[in-house]
C-alpha cells in the first residue's frame, strides 16, 4: 500500500506550477521571436538566428534578391549551419578594406555576449561588401539580443538590410555641396582681389 501525504501533494503541485510557468515563459519567448521576425523580414534581405552562447547558427542564411533565394553559407563554402565565428571569418574576405574594422566589431560570439552583458539588446554596424551574387552593396547589420530564460543562452536575430541607396544619396549630397563651395570660391575670385590672390 502506498501512502500519499499532504507534503507529497504539495510538492507535486509546486512542481506542476513550475512546469506551467516555464511553458508560459517559453510560449512568450517564441511569440516575441516571431514578432521580431515578422517585423524584420519585410525590410531585410537576409535574416537568421544565432545561439551566441553555443556559437551556433540555428538556421540557413539566405539572401532575398529579385524574388529568388541565394545561400550565403554556400557562398563562403559552408555546406551546413555551423559556427557563427567561422562564418564571419570567411565572409570578411568579401568586405571592403575601408569598412572591415567596423565589420569585425560584431564578428565573434564572444564580442556580442560582452555587448549584451554590458546592457545592449540591439547592436548595429554598417559595412560595404560583395553579396552572394558578387554585387557590391552597403549593409546595415543589426542584431536583436535576448536571453533564453530556460537555458540562460544568449540568442540573437540578425537582420541585414541593403542601405546602398542611402549611401549613394549621401555621396551625391556631398558632391553637390562641394561643387557649390567651389563655384562660390570661383565667383568670389572674379569679384574680390583678395579672393583672387587667395585662389592663386
Amino acid at each position: 500500500q502506498i501512502t500519499v501525504t499532504e507534503r507529497d501533494v504539495s510538492h507535486r503541485y509546486e512542481y506542476y506550477e513550475i512546469i506551467k510557468r516555464k511553458n508560459a515563459e517559453l510560449r512568450k519567448l517564441l511569440q516575441t521571436t516571431e514578432q521580431y521576425k515578422d517585423a524584420l523580414m519585410s525590410e531585410s534581405i537576409v535574416m537568421y538566428q544565432v545561439n551566441f552562447s553555443k556559437d551556433t547558427i540555428e538556421n540557413g542564411i539566405y539572401q532575398r534578391k529579385n524574388n529568388k533565394m541565394y545561400s550565403a553559407l554556400d557562398t563562403v563554402g559552408i555546406s551546413t549551419s555551423s559556427s557563427y565565428d567561422e562564418y564571419c571569418r570567411r565572409w570578411q574576405k568579401r568586405v571592403s578594406k575601408d569598412t572591415i574594422e567596423d565589420y569585425l566589431k560584431l564578428a565573434t560570439s564572444k564580442k556580442i555576449i560582452e555587448l549584451f552583458n554590458n546592457g545592449n539588446t540591439i547592436v548595429s554596424i554598417d559595412y560595404r561588401t560583395m553579396d552572394t551574387q558578387d554585387t557590391e552593396m552597403w549593409i546595415d547589420k543589426s542584431i536583436y539580443l535576448s536571453k533564453d530564460k530556460l537555458t540562460d543562452d544568449i540568442l540573437g536575430i540578425i537582420s541585414l538590410r541593403n542601405v546602398t541607396e542611402r549611401y549613394r544619396q549621401e555621396y551625391l549630397k556631398q558632391r553637390l555641396e562641394k561643387n557649390i563651395r567651389v563655384k562660390k570660391l570661383y565667383i568670389g575670385s572674379d569679384r574680390s582681389p583678395k579672393a583672387k590672390a587667395f585662389a592663386v
